[in-house]
Formats: structure tokens, sequence, C-alpha cells
């Protein structure tokens, strides 16, 4: 396995901190990695060797902000926003896989956010298919009993009145990284919004989701009741009303595990099978697609 520490620019030149795993020997499969809210690309290192050991080419990346993305001090660009995630950061990834992998059949693993971001990006009908884990809706109506009580106080108070009091949002309110103050307000914003993903006049944006036409497959982790419950991960899946999209709930018994969480799947103590399901579905995924090619 080559790994290697690499630059890609977001589509406003934004230089982006990405890692490239090249396998000794190709299956033509790449899987694009799009991480979870304030989570360094370095998180699923392990995943991402694993998937690169079974003959995967993959690229990890941190969004602008984050990691080893974090804004230069010589930037004048606007502050950065959740939606810039998907719309540049993504994007531009996007555009580098598309320029310099474009006989592999392009795939992405998505984590949390990340399976949102896809449907920002104006060019996500390039990626022909997606593995969300753990990626929901965050509108905080897909709540219940004391999880919508601590969430309607993360996302009205606790985020918003820190973020402008900090000029960021402390990272240990979340387990990850310190988010930029543009995305922590818009990500509360956009969870206080019944539409969730919305413009500032609360109008849903939905064109990039509803343009996306191929397969996605959504995990929901039983035991993540605090950032993914069922009812926000199928309301996720709704939003690509054009995809070929199915929900699957996993819990820790499916794995011989006590649990897994938001975080746990990525993690290094994940028994294989978990990381193998991935795995088949994507080369079955490409094989679905060389057959109609084909045919």
């Amino acid at each position: 396995m080559n790994k290697k520490e690499i630059t890609v620019l977001a589509t406003d030149d934004f230089p982006i901190s990405a890692t490239l795993y090249e396998p000794v020997q190709a299956n033509q499969v790449f899987v694009m990695i799009n991480a979870a809210t304030g989570v360094k690309r370095r998180y699923y290192d392990q995943y991402a060797s694993y998937l690169c050991e079974t003959g995967f080419t993959v690229l990890t990346y941190d969004y602008r902000g984050i990691g080893g993305s974090l804004v230069p001090k010589a930037w004048s660009g606007k502050e950065p926003t959740m939606a810039d995630w998907g719309r540049l950061d993504l994007e531009g990834v996007i555009g580098w896989v598309n320029k310099h992998y474009p006989e592999q059949y392009f795939t992405a693993v998505t984590h949390s956010v990340g399976g949102q971001l896809m449907g920002l990006a104006p060019s996500n009908n390039d990626v022909k298919a997606v593995l969300s884990i753990a990626s929901q809706s965050g509108y905080i109506g897909n709540w219940s009993g004391m999880e919508k009580l601590k969430f309607q106080l993360m996302m009205y108070l606790a985020v918003p009145v820190t973020t402008h009091l900090v000029g960021r949002l402390p990272g240990a309110l979340l387990g990850s990284e310190d988010l930029p103050k543009g995305v922590a307000l818009q990500w509360a914003y956009w969870c206080r919004s019944r539409h969730y993903i919305v413009d500032k006049h609360a109008q849903p944006l939905r064109k990039e989701f509803e343009q996306y036409d191929h397969s996605m497959r959504f995990y929901c982790i039983a035991d993540d009741s605090m950032y993914g419950p069922l009812k926000a991960v199928e309301e996720l899946a709704a939003y690509y009303k054009n995809a070929s999209t199915e929900v699957v709930v996993k819990k820790p018994e499916d794995y011989g595990v006590e649990s897994i969480g938001h975080f746990g799947f990525f993690k290094s103590s994940m028994p294989v099978i978990a990381w193998n399901e991935t795995v088949s579905w994507l080369l079955e995924k490409s094989l679905e697609s060389q057959q109609v090619q084909a045919a």
C-alpha cells in the first residue's frame, strides 16, 4: 500500500488536506470517505487502510476549518459554513478524483454529515454509489423523549450562545474538533428548521439531493439514539428521492459487540465482519455497473 499526503483544491481554491491510499493491486474501485462533523480524516485511517489492502483506492480529507484544512492566515475568502463543506470542498474532491482516476468506479462511504453533504455537491452524480453510516437529517423533530430535550438545549442554547461568546464552537461540546463559527451557527440553524438543510429564508435546498439517481445504502445504528435515530436516517434518505435508497438497521449484536453508537463503526476494535459488509456492497455495485455496460 502506498499512502501519501496531498492537497486538493476546493472549487474556490481553498486548500484541502487529504490522504490518498493506493493499493498494490487495484480493483478499479475508488472510495471517497466523507467525515462526520468536526472529525479529522485521521479517524478513518484504519478503515481506509483496510479498504486499500483489499484493493480499493481510497481518499480521506478534512473539511475546511478542520484538522489539516485550517483556514490559512492569508485566506481572503469568507468565513466557512457547513454548506461550503458540500458545495465547495466535496465538489473539489469529486473533481480531483474525476481528473486523476477517471477509469475507476467512483464510490463514497460517508459518516454522519458526510451523507448530507452529498446532497449539496453539484457534481454528486459522478459518484456512482454511496454507503452512508449514521447519516441523518438533523431536524430536532426527528428526536423524541429526553434525547429531543437534550438536542433542543444544544441547538437553541449551547451551540449558538457558546459560539457567539467564544468565536467558535469548542470541540469539547461534541467530542470532536472545534467548529468554525459559521459552520456551528449554520448547523444549529438547520437543526431548528423543519426542512433541515435550508437557505437563509428557511426554504429547503433540494436541487442536488434530487438530481442524484444512483444507489445509496443508509446504515442506521440501533444504539445511536443521540445522533442518528431511525426517523432521522429515514428522512435524510427521503431527500434523495430519485436515488435507489435503502435503510438498513444495524444492531451491536449483529456484530457480537456491546455497543457501536455514532462513532464506533470506524474504530479498529470493530469486528472485521462489519467492514467486510461494506467491501461486499461496494464491489457488488461495481459489478452491477459492469454488467449494465456489457448488456
